[in-house]
């Protein structure tokens, strides 16, 4: 295995040049110029990778990577389910009690609010994070946030401040059988 190694990291520096460029042709498809990198490798070795490997068609590498495509009600059922677990780390706060707004959700009847640089580390934490906009769109689609013109967030004046804020209806994160989102929090 050290030899073959050994062989790879020479033949990448011997090439690194047209390496290079190659991966960078296949801009969108970086899977596909890895797949043509090692053909090449094994190629010089005098080895068919193909023969070895057992493949005679080529690979479709776009549809490979589609099937790790994330449907949006798969995503916004991940999202209620890390927003579920990750409030236990904040305090519940009613919307009329609010005085200052830090590690906090806010909530009434109808709605909680975020604010949006917890709501954002929260989703990355969760690895969910690149996929904030998507999230927000399809609840917005779906008529679940409340929005200022324009944007996916509202400005929330607490005090002599405004924050930025995610404001969210409550119902998507409580299923029938589930525990209310805001009975979830540290006692």
């Amino acid at each position: 295995m050290e030899a073959v190694l050994s062989s790879f990291v020479q033949y990448v520096k011997c090439h690194f040049e047209n390496l290079w460029l190659k991966i960078r042709s296949y801009q969108k498809n970086e899977l596909q110029a890895v797949w043509e990198i090692v053909e090449d490798f094994w190629s010089q070795e005098g080895i068919s990778i193909r023969d070895a490997v057992n493949v005679r068609i080529n690979i479709n590498f776009d549809s490979i990577l589609e099937c790790n495509y994330i449907e949006d009600y798969e995503l916004i059922k991940m999202f209620v389910y890390v927003i579920r677990k990750e409030v236990n780390n904040y305090q519940f706060v009613e919307r009329s009690k609010i005085v200052q707004w830090k590690n906090e959700i806010l909530f009434d009847d109808n709605y909680l609010w975020f604010i949006s640089a917890d709501l954002k580390h929260i989703l990355c934490k969760n690895g969910l994070g690149k996929y904030l906009s998507r999230i927000f769109l399809e609840l917005n689609r779906k008529h679940m946030i409340r929005t200022d013109n324009g944007r996916l967030t509202k400005k929330i004046q607490v005090g002599n401040y405004r924050q930025t804020a995610y404001q969210i209806k409550k119902e998507i994160f409580n299923e029938t059988g589930k525990i209310d989102i805001t009975n979830l929090r540290k006692g």
